[in-house]
Parts: structure tokens; sequence; C-alpha cells
């Protein structure tokens, strides 16, 4: 999914969600504003929903495809969570210790991958929630992937959806 197709948001801590266009490998990106705001706790703060529908239960992986984003605060990394339905919330921290090669890595690439595992026990409707915790994570794609899905440039083509 592009990361502009969020099904809802969450805003408020006077924080708010912002499409960027045109930003890196396919749609947009999408960030809070302002980046002043101070940081949120895990599972309370603002949030993207992204609805999807399962065909049968499993464990399923979220992949984040983010902008490449050096902590500007100074602290041990950018955070964000992930959770599905009412399931904990996931927290993730970009470029906690990443060395000199793996950010290039990232910048070369305009994209950091990070991924969570979630348990689903039914088939049916879902929600990905992805949770504001840190300002300055710019979020491009959220793919939802099961064992054995190929890794490619630029992803899966983005599945259709009711607007």
């Amino acid at each position: 999914m592009e990361a502009e197709h969020y099904a809802r948001t969450l805003e408020g801590q006077g924080v708010e969600w912002r499409v960027i266009p045109g930003l890196g490998r396919t749609l947009s990106g999408v960030t809070t504003t302002p980046s002043t705001a101070p940081a949120s706790e895990p599972g309370q703060g603002p949030r993207l929903e992204y609805d999807v529908h399962l065909f049968e239960p499993g464990e399923v992986e979220v992949r984040l495809v983010l902008s490449p984003t050096l902590d500007f605060r100074g602290g041990a990394g950018l955070r964000f969570g992930v959770s599905i339905n009412d399931g904990p919330v996931q927290v993730v921290t970009m470029n906690p210790t990443d060395t000199a090669a793996a950010w290039e890595g990232d910048v070369a690439n305009a994209v950091a991958v990070h991924a969570t595992r979630h348990p689903v026990e039914r088939a049916g409707p879902h929600t990905i929630k992805v949770w504001r915790i840190d300002p300055g994570v710019v979020i491009q794609r959220v793919m939802l992937v099961r064992d054995g899905a190929p890794d490619s440039y630029l992803g899966p083509l983005e599945s259709a959806r009711a607007d």
C-alpha cells in the first residue's frame, strides 16, 4: 500500500499527518508535523490505519518502506510502532547503531526497510496501525507479506482498494 492510501488517521497531541507528494521511490511519503513535537508513548499517539482483508490466518510480516532519516535529535534512533487490530504495539527503532556502510546503503537505495511479525488468528478484515512515536519518520509504503514472498526493488503492486 502506498503510505498516503491510509483508511484513517488519528491525530492529536498537537501533531498532524502530512503527505509529501513525489517523495520516495513510488508515489509519496507521509510524516508528522511539527518535527519539534515531543515523542508519543507507544500505542497512545497519532497513527495511520490501513484496512486489509486476509484470506487465511497465520503469521504475517508488515514491512515499512521508510525514507532514510538520521536521528536529528541526537538520541538513540527514531522510533515508530506497528500493530494489527488491537494487538500489542511492536516498537521499531530506525538507525540505532547503524554503521556508515548501512547508512550509505539506505541512502543509495533511497529507503530503509523495517519489518515486524504479527500473528493473525482469523481470516477476514483487519487493520494495520502505524504509530508515530518520534518525529521525523517518513513512511513511503506499507507491505503485508507472508513467508516466501520475493523481495523486489519497488515492492509488489498495490492491491485494489475501495475508496
